[in-house]
C-alpha cells in the first residue's frame, strides 16, 4: 500500500511517483559524488592555510619589519652561484629584536662564509628571517600560488554539495 496512491479522482490506486531521494542523480559523472566532498575539504584546508600565510607574504614582499644583520652560524651549503644558511643569529639595527637559531630565507651570493654577515629583515616569524633585496622569495609566493586552486576546489565542492542537498530536499521539481 505504501508504493501506491489514489489517483486524482480517488477511484483507483496508481504507482506513487518517485521522491527526490529515489530519483537518480542528473549528474552525468557519478564519480563527482566522491570527488566533490573531497574537493570541498581539501579546498577548505588549503584556502584556510593560505589565508593565514598571506599577511606574512605581504610583509615579505614589502620588506616590512625590523631590518638588521644576520650572522651565519653554520657552514653554508652552496650551489653554483648562491649559498643557503640554515642556522644563524639576527640582530635588528636598533637592537630591539635578537633571534638566535633562525634560518635565512633567501640565497646570498656565493662569497658568504661561516660567520659572514648579510642584511636581512624580520617579519615576526620565530624560525625565519628574510634576505634584504631578494625579490624572489618562493615561500612568500606559495600562499597565492596554492590559494587560487584552493578557492576553486572549495567553490566546486560547495556548489555540488549545495546542489545535491537542494535536489534531495525537493527544491527542484522535474517531471
Amino acid at each position: 500500500m505504501d508504493e501506491f496512491v489514489r489517483d486524482q479522482a480517488g477511484d483507483e490506486f496508481v504507482p506513487k511517483p518517485p521522491s527526490a531521494w529515489d530519483r537518480p542523480s542528473p549528474i552525468p559523472f557519478p564519480e563527482l559524488r566522491i570527488a566533490a566532498p573531497i574537493a570541498f575539504v581539501v579546498g577548505l584546508a588549503v584556502t584556510t592555510l593560505c589565508a593565514l600565510a598571506v599577511p606574512t607574504a605581504l610583509d615579505v614582499f614589502a620588506e616590512r619589519g625590523a631590518h638588521g644583520v644576520y650572522v651565519i652560524a653554520d657552514e653554508p651549503t652552496c650551489g653554483p652561484d648562491r649559498c643557503r644558511s640554515h642556522l644563524g643569529t639576527f640582530t635588528s639595527d636598533d637592537r630591539t629584536v635578537v633571534r638566535s637559531g633562525v634560518r635565512l630565507a633567501g640565497s646570498p651570493l656565493k662569497s658568504v662564509v661561516q660567520s659572514g654577515r648579510v642584511r636581512a629583515f624580520d617579519v615576526g616569524d620565530p624560525t625565519e628571517v628574510y634576505l634584504e633585496g631578494d625579490s624572489g622569495q618562493p615561500r612568500a609566493v606559495l600562499p597565492f600560488f596554492f590559494g587560487i586552486p584552493g578557492v576553486i576546489a572549495l567553490v566546486f565542492g560547495l556548489g555540488y554539495l549545495v546542489r545535491e542537498l537542494w535536489r534531495k530536499l525537493g527544491g527542484t521539481r522535474r517531471q
